[in-house]
């Protein structure tokens, strides 16, 4: 039962890890491609700026899926 959790785990990790470097994106507006992709929002309020890195999100969650697939293959062998 503790091999099927495994993957749910590195799942789980992986997702702490891509809001951590989205939430520090909001700070670091120098990091490449952060802010530079089409489907990314800047939106000037009256009390403050909204950033919205939507196509970061996504290229960000794939890239992840991408490694989290290229670990459990590697690990089965």
């Amino acid at each position: 039962m503790d091999d099927r959790l495994t993957p749910l785990r590195l799942l789980a990790a992986m997702l702490v890890l891509s809001v951590a470097i989205l939430w520090m994106s909001m700070f670091f507006h120098g990091l490449p491609l952060i802010g530079e992709l089409p489907g990314d929002f800047e939106i000037d309020l009256p009390m403050g700026t909204m950033y919205l890195p939507l196509a970061t999100s996504v290229l960000l969650g794939l890239l992840l899926t991408l490694i989290a697939y290229a670990l459990q293959t590697l690990s089965r062998k």
